[in-house]
């Protein structure tokens, strides 16, 4: 058989192209394939073009984590727009020419997911093949799963447990996980229940993004749960590698340094917001003054340190991580950034502040979680700092109405009465323990003897029939010389059939029985159903139990925050200017308990609210949270809000009696 030199070349070519499919593919790192490969839609991002990772080198070792086999999750501690979501879709798109396997993306929900649809597909068409070749046609798009050619990749959702189970995943890809739907019946957690998809896969990688927003905040918590690396970014005048920071050291040998400065003029008061843009400026650890020119140069030249560890000026990695790199944790805020400089942050922050929005300054600006959480004072340091003019068992001269809460004890009843004023204001009027006694004697109601405790029987003489005087002789708002508790939040929880009959023989427009509800909606914060009958020993209620049910969390956070408010805004919580010498355990239970962060048997974090000591006791914070609830529900019965300017007066040339202006009635 003679060959030809066509059958020659023929088979030379058939040689090549079987030498080319079995060629080993060139391996390249997942940042440089996303910067060569990724091209940014203009209709979904903030500019077209390539993906740059030239001005955000920081993103380069986290999507180089995808790369490293020792790396089996990934957590990012963001602030908003600081990239995120567009470097989740870029690694999503590298997977499919790097290491194709079937991958899951969870989104806080449905809209979100389809959302995030639309956006990979978006980018994916404004890329060059195969990227862009890979995307399917708009009529084969739905909420199932992505299509990318070489791979799949699930949609899921945090509502959803269906679409959070039964599927294998080598990619677990989860975002913004703090607003993640949690505590559905039938759903689970979330976090979890994504977790497990990838243990079908040796090499499989759970990627976790979110700004923190909740209390307890499951980014944060994953991100100390990580090896918490940090960019390390050297001053261009001494060299000194450091991690950049908002708010400078305020304690030790670095106070004043390692933050911005120039927010305040020489007398310590804040300036406006467009005055310090122009004065902001960088202080070094080493009191440097680092200049807005040198900021985008300090975040080129950055290098992510695990915590334990650091550089020194050379460069040089000195120290031991606190934990290995299995679980690899970043945090990113908006001084990263390349469109804010010292100035823009300076010039933001006291806009927010002046707005009354820290809270979201800490959450979207600098990745932080904002908490109310705070090291309680000291009783005696809490009663000076909060002591208003006037005496105990006396109202100041601002406040419109009086409240109380009661605790119910085995022992007897805590009770405090607090007066309420515009915005909230609150000013402590009394408290007091009612023992009670072996005698129970009895009393008549309007239709049948009941016999009440000695204990509940004395409250009529210290709280529901008493008067308290306006201070100093003067006249409230309403034009009253003297107040008197408009409504008694009494607890039921304990002892409930001795408070239903308390509160059944007096006059129930001004008692409500009360108790603590977690079913009730935070938004709601109390709400009200009749009970029939004791759940515990079956015994009826007769006519029924009016109960109000109250979200206790909210009222103590909210009051909590108050005791570090300033005293000279609306909102304050203030105490009789003799507290000290009058009140020293009433201060005590107000401090004595806390929120912490414990474990449940799954392991997860949840916040609970702990008592310091057991022998002291929390029977009056107990009362004040019952007595703020109820300055609350006064309102929500009126029809009206914390703004005093809209509260009704009496009218001119009508008797009092015969006055029923809201706040002005049932006080006298």
């Amino acid at each position: 058989m003679i060959t030809t030199t066509d059958q020659l070349d023929h088979q030379q070519r058939l040689a090549s192209i079987g030498a080319a499919a079995w060629r080993p593919k060139e391996r390249i790192s997942t940042a440089d394939w996303c910067a060569q490969h990724v091209r940014l839609s203009p209709d979904w991002e903030a500019s077209g073009g390539r993906y740059n990772l030239d001005d955000r080198p920081y993103w380069r070792e986290i999507l180089d984590c995808f790369d490293d086999p020792d790396v089996y999750e990934i957590t990012l501690l963001k602030s908003t727009q600081i990239g995120g979501t567009l470097t989740l879709i870029a690694a999503l798109l590298s997977r499919t020419e790097i290491h194709p396997a079937p991958a899951m993306v969870c989104t806080p929900n449905r809209d979100s997911a389809i959302e995030f649809r639309d956006r990979v597909y978006a980018n994916a068409a404004a890329s060059p093949p195969p990227l862009r070749d890979r995307v399917p046609p708009k009529s084969n798009w739905n909420t199932r799963h992505l299509d990318l050619g070489s791979m799949r990749c699930y949609l899921a959702w945090s509502g959803s447990a269906q679409r959070l189970r039964g599927r294998a995943c080598c990619w677990v890809l989860e975002t913004e996980i703090d607003v993640y739907e949690t505590g559905r019946k039938g759903v689970g957690d979330p976090l979890a229940a994504a977790g497990e998809r990838v243990k079908s896969f040796f090499r499989s990688k759970i990627y976790k993004e979110s700004s923190p927003s909740g209390d307890p905040s499951p980014i944060e918590q994953s991100y100390h749960n990580s090896d918490m690396r940090r960019l390390l970014c050297p001053c261009p005048h001494c060299g000194t590698y450091q991690e950049l920071r908002f708010i400078p050291y305020k304690h030790g040998e670095l106070a004043g340094r390692g933050g911005i400065a120039g927010l305040t003029d020489e007398d310590g008061n804040f300036l406006e917001p467009e005055q310090a843009r122009g004065r902001a400026h960088y202080v070094c650890v080493a009191g440097c003054k680092i200049g807005p020119e040198h900021k985008q140069q300090m975040i080129e030249r950055g290098r992510w340190v695990p915590k334990g560890q650091r550089l020194d000026k050379r460069g040089r990695l000195r120290g031991k991580p606190a934990r290995g790199k299995r679980h690899a944790g970043f945090h990113l805020w908006s001084i990263h950034s390349p469109r804010f400089n010292w100035g823009d942050l300076a010039a933001t922050y006291l806009e927010f502040r002046r707005d009354g929005k820290l809270r979201e300054f800490l959450q979207d600006w600098l990745g932080m979680r904002a908490t109310t959480q705070q090291k309680l004072p000291h009783w005696k340091r809490l009663g000076t700092r909060l002591a208003f003019t006037h005496v105990r068992s006396s109202v100041p001269q601002p406040a419109w109405f009086l409240t109380s809460g009661a605790d119910v004890q085995d022992s007897g009843i805590y009770y405090v009465v607090r007066a309420w004023g515009d915005g909230c204001t609150s000013w402590g009027v009394d408290w007091g323990f009612l023992p009670r006694y072996d005698t129970d004697p009895e009393s008549e109601s309007t239709d049948r003897p009941v016999r009440l405790k000695t204990d509940l029987l004395q409250l009529d003489a210290a709280v529901l029939n008493r008067v308290f005087p306006i201070a100093d002789d003067s006249m409230n708002p309403l034009g009253k010389s003297q107040l008197r508790v408009r409504l008694l939040a009494i607890d039921s929880n304990y002892r409930p059939h001795d408070v239903h009959e308390f509160v059944r023989s007096r006059d129930g427009r001004r008692i409500r029985c009360s108790r603590g509800d977690h079913k009730v909606k935070p938004s709601e914060r109390f709400r009200c159903r009749t009970v029939e009958r004791n759940t515990a020993t079956g015994r009826e209620y007769t006519g029924g139990m009016q109960q109000w049910g109250i979200f206790v969390d909210v009222y103590k956070e909210d009051l909590l925050g108050r005791f570090a408010a300033p005293i000279d805004e609306a909102g304050a919580f203030l105490f009789p200017s003799n507290v000290i010498q009058t009140g020293g355990d009433y201060l005590r239970q107000l401090v004595n308990e806390n929120k912490a962060i414990e474990r449940d048997q799954h392991g997860r974090p949840k916040t609970v609210w702990k008592v310091r000591s057991e022998t002291l006791g929390n029977h009056y914070w107990d009362c004040e949270i019952y007595a703020r609830a109820a300055a609350d529900m006064v309102l929500a019965e009126l029809g009206l809000n914390w703004d005093a300017s809209t509260w009704p007066r009496p009218q001119k040339g009508r008797r009092r009696v015969e006055t029923d202006l809201g706040l002005a009635a049932r006080d006298d």
